[in-house]
């Protein structure tokens, strides 16, 4: 698949007056975005930054706002896809060393926000070179959160942010693909601009990743439990078999044991 990068500059002078380093953003990319977990699912995705923190939203490109898909595959085995519009995002803020990210909903539809320390990437940057557009990018690769990502960034635009959680190189990510390639993400523009940062809405519910781990958990636990329930019922001779696997997510190295009670 062939993507173009256009790059945008726009000097809105009277916003320079107004934005500093740490009011605003000065620069967005915008990114094709893919995630191949149970097909292919295309999102429009962005990344914000100034020096001292960013901000990368991403959104399901899906017509309806909530809908759920049910596929028989040739084993007859049934899956259950879920569809929902809602934006996740990873705010960055390296004076506080803190990431903060957006990940739905937990009980009575509360949105929570996960945080944690910024975490250290230990990148290999090899000599390997391409172009891509007027950039000259360099390759470089990482084991983080439970894939093996490859990266192409370009020391031109200096920044250590990155899409996703891909913190800590020299210079700005234009694409990323993890080995399985269920992780694909390609520039398609480059502004500069200053761009007021938002405030967080209210009402949301800041937990430790740790305390997301035990709920991710506790989730699975009971929906194993009802499953088993619900197979009790059925008539004899007729057999149920249920099983509740981690779903998969960008992020792969999560221990979600059943914690103890």
């Amino acid at each position: 698949m062939k993507y173009n990068l256009i790059i945008l500059v726009f000097i809105l002078s009277g916003m320079k007056a107004i934005c500093q380093n740490d009011s605003c953003y000065h620069y967005k990319i915008t990114y094709a975005m893919q995630l191949s977990f149970f097909g292919t699912t295309s999102y429009d995705a962005s990344l914000l930054f100034n020096k001292s923190q960013s901000l990368f939203e991403y959104k399901e490109n899906f017509p309806d706002n909530e809908s759920v898909e049910q596929v028989e595959d040739s084993e007859g085995n049934i899956k259950i896809n879920y569809h929902n519009s809602f934006q996740k995002y990873i705010r960055c803020n390296r004076e506080k060393n803190l990431i903060r990210e957006s990940n739905g909903y937990f009980e009575k539809k509360v949105p929570y926000l996960i945080e944690e320390s910024i975490p250290v990437i230990a990148w290999n940057i090899s000599e390997e070179t391409k172009k891509i557009n007027q950039y000259d990018c360099y390759k470089a690769t990482c084991s983080f959160k439970g894939r093996n990502y490859s990266v192409w960034f370009t020391p031109d635009i200096q920044t250590g942010f990155g899409p996703i959680k891909l913190n800590g190189l020299p210079g700005l990510i234009l694409e990323v693909s993890d080995d399985t390639k269920e992780v694909v993400l390609y520039a398609q523009a480059i502004t500069m601009e200053e761009k007021m940062i938002e405030n967080e809405p209210l009402g949301l519910n800041v937990i430790s990743l740790s305390e997301y781990k035990k709920k991710n958990a506790k989730m699975l636990q009971d929906l194993e439990e009802t499953g088993k329930r619900i197979s009790s019922k059925m008539n004899r001779g007729f057999k149920v078999s249920f099983k509740m696997s981690q779903p998969k997510a960008i992020e792969m190295d999560y221990d979600l044991a059943v914690p103890e009670k």
